[in-house]
């Protein structure tokens, strides 16, 4: 794995010895796919740690049959793979 600041290798290791960058963040890549796959179950806000809006999107999927959920989900998905938003709900960098 190599950093993503400093491009560096650092192997399994999350923290960087290099320049100390933290690169433990979550992939947009599996929440945008999640999102688009399962979004009418709110996965990829789940993997995202934004529970209000994937309990929403739950909510919107049972009052719609199924309908809203799956057309949220889709344009959602899209969404977290154009780049919004650009961090977890923890305030960390989704990682390419």
């Amino acid at each position: 794995m190599y950093c993503r600041e400093c491009g560096k290798n650092i192997g399994r290791v999350k923290i960087c010895p290099h320049c100390s960058c933290d690169n433990r963040g979550k992939s947009r890549l599996t929440a945008g796919f999640l999102q688009i796959l399962a979004g009418s179950l709110g996965l990829g806000r789940f993997y995202l740690g934004y529970r209000e809006i994937a309990l929403l999107q739950i909510a919107a999927s049972l009052i719609s049959f199924g309908t809203a959920g799956v057309i949220w989900g889709f344009i959602d998905g899209m969404m977290i793979l154009c780049g919004t938003p650009d961090t977890d709900a923890d305030g960390v960098t989704l990682l390419k």
